[in-house]
């Protein structure tokens, strides 16, 4: 009888918790760790270990680091995942609850089976073995909680207004369910567990493909049709081949337009004819000729994709010849990614083996307010390690310095490469709630309202509190009420939306495309930042979203802000966008949860 029902057990479980075991080695260390499937994720079971700056161990010793693994603060941890993993967000720890049962039994059965005090142990059902390593606190100077508490880090930052602090996945000696905890940024550290996939997984919103359903062979490679052509520098005479991918068209070959400050590899002339040259950020961002610039990360992903994603994009993208050991492609789409390395600290490193180059990033993940006296854009460094079969797409951090020297691919300026005139279609949509009407536009396979919402519910506000302004501008919303506001078969825009919009023409003029081409006011005292700067620009309209500048409500002084120089718009996942009068550029930002802000509505 205790034998069946054993064997029911087990069945039960099997059914229950799908996962499969298996090991995944670091290869920057050597280290071996154990992994889970669950569903379709895929867990490292053991907290990470790579010794990245700013990692310790748990009480400094490195028998903390043994058991435990190495515990990091939000700076530490951005770029201690390895090559194929990433940091989880809370909805990667979401999902792995609701795979185990739900919050409320969550920490019995993610728990290890020992190491917790006063009997807290758990069952560890799916071999997740989640360890009370505890935390350490710079503001108390103190390691503390060992045996009581886990804390796994996410990146996905606080409810409570502010990128000081990051929620964290905790799970404690004296509970059964599982908790959410925030760890402020740099004055915490926690250990951390990895899950598969590249950065781009969560930055797109999709789980790429897994190399599982893929075969790394060419007879599995995506069937594009791609457009070769050829580009003459003028600066320089020298010519490049081009290839159209998509609606993406690429230099078949990084960048050698010589800078006074840009090197050769081993600074031998000899590999800047092979790789072309590296860039430091400051001539990265303005390097590319005439018609074309440095791509966005969202472009780079679109590429990855396009090349079929985990686990075989390397081997498609990637030159025929030059790559160490087994690494050579089959370029078949004649991308022609060559391993150029990189330059840093007074060392070339990576020749052979990786691909590291600039992006253009116009995400700024902090407060708007931090960077609105910094006249340079952020520069995004990232890298395709292209080991043996393999492609990943990995973060190496935002830089606004000399201290990295990057590849540079460049891309034709997205005004004439990604949107034809035929794909803007104007129409008209009326709410069935108050009938309002509004009209529209279709932009790059996306339908907006072009114009600002105007329905009244929650906290919400005409400019000043003066009916009149609501008709010319629409109501300004917190962002609370903004995110259900807009009518059924419609939404509030998603970070990756408002990219896609904004990508939807030249990055330099993205602003000025978008605005209304009448309404701006010129240097009104409100606006000003700056006395050397221009005010009152107003925009080309040339995609029909017809921007206009209602300004905002701070809510903390109920005092409004910027009318006729300034337009701030919500996104559903509290990124804004924001188009402005001196400047020709629209960006992604965050503003304070209670401030009132535009709405322009997508349709689903």
């Amino acid at each position: 009888m205790r034998l069946h029902a054993s064997l029911f057990v087990v069945i039960v479980l099997a059914l229950v918790f799908p996962c499969l075991a298996g090991t995944f080695t670091d290869s920057r260390d050597g280290q071996t760790y154990r992994t889970v499937k669950i569903g379709d994720q895929v867990w490292m079971a053991q907290n990470l270990n790579y010794a990245s700056d700013g990692s310790m161990c748990r009480d400094d010793k490195y028998e903390g680091c043994l058991k435990y693994g190495r515990m990091y603060n939000w700076r530490a941890l951005q770029h201690a995942c390895p090559a194929g993993w990433r940091i989880p967000s809370k909805k990667d720890y979401e999902k792995l609850v609701q795979a185990v049962g739900g919050a409320s039994v969550a920490g019995k059965k993610l728990k290890s089976k020992e190491g917790w005090k006063e009997n807290g142990n758990g069952t560890d059902a799916i071999g997740f073995s989640g360890l009370p390593a505890g935390e350490r606190t710079d503001d108390i100077n103190s390691h503390r909680f060992e045996e009581e508490k886990a804390f796994f880090l996410t990146t996905t930052p606080g409810a409570d207004g502010s990128w000081a602090g990051y929620y964290s996945f905790e799970l404690s000696y004296d509970r059964d369910e599982s908790l959410w905890a925030i760890t402020l940024q740099n004055v915490q550290y926690v250990t951390a567990r990895c899950i598969e996939g590249s950065p781009f997984d969560s930055y797109l919103g999709v789980r790429i493909r897994s190399s599982s359903s893929q075969s790394s062979s060419s007879s599995s490679s995506p069937k594009l049709a791609v457009e070769f052509g050829s580009f003459k520098d003028p600066r320089d005479s020298k010519s490049y081949k081009t290839v159209k991918i998509l609606n993406q068209t690429w230099m078949a070959a990084n960048l050698d337009y010589k800078t006074e400050r840009s090197l050769c590899y081993d600074n031998d002339p000899d590999y800047c004819e092979k790789y072309g040259r590296l860039y430091s950020w400051a001539d990265a961002k303005s390097v590319c000729p005439e018609g074309w610039r440095l791509p966005t990360a969202e472009e780079y992903a679109t590429l990855y994709l396009a090349a079929g994603g985990k686990g075989i994009a390397g081997k498609i993208l990637k030159s025929q010849n030059g790559w160490h050991g087994e690494g050579n492609g089959t370029n078949e789409l004649g991308f022609n990614a060559k391993p150029a390395g990189y330059y840093t600290e007074g060392k070339f490193e990576g020749e052979g083996d990786d691909f590291y180059y600039w992006e253009y990033n116009y995400f700024y993940n902090d407060h708007r307010q931090k960077f609105r006296n910094h006249s340079d854009e952020y520069g995004s460094s990232s890298y395709l390690n292209f080991s043996k079969k393999s492609a990943q797409f990995s973060k190496v951090g935002y830089a606004n310095n000399d201290k990295y020297f990057l590849s540079v691919r460049c891309i034709k300026d997205v005004s004439t490469n990604t949107l034809p005139k035929q794909k803007i279609v104007r129409g008209t949509f009326r709410d069935p709630r108050d009938k309002k009407s509004y009209r529209t536009v279709r932009i790059n396979g996306q339908t907006w309202m072009a114009e600002n919402l105007n329905y009244s519910t929650g906290n919400s506000w005409c400019y000043n509190d003066i009916f009149t302004n609501c008709i010319r501008y629409g109501r300004l919303y917190d962002f609370e009420t903004a995110k259900t506001a807009c009518p059924k078969g419609w939404h509030l825009p998603s970070t990756m939306e408002f990219s896609r919009l904004i990508a939807s023409n030249s990055l330099e003029h993205s602003g000025k495309n978008l605005k209304s081409k009448i309404g701006w006011a010129i240097q009104p005292w409100y606006c000003a930042l700056k006395k050397d700067q221009l005010f009152g620009k107003n925009g080309t309209n040339d995609l029909g979203f017809d921007a206009i500048p209602a300004g905002y409500r701070r809510d903390s002084v109920w005092f409004y802000l910027n009318k006729g120089c300034a337009a701030y718009f919500w996104g559903g996942d509290w990124s804004t966008l924001e188009i402005n009068g001196w400047e020709d550029s629209a960006t992604l930002g965050r503003e304070d949860k209670d401030f009132g802000l535009s709405v322009r509505c997508i349709q689903d």
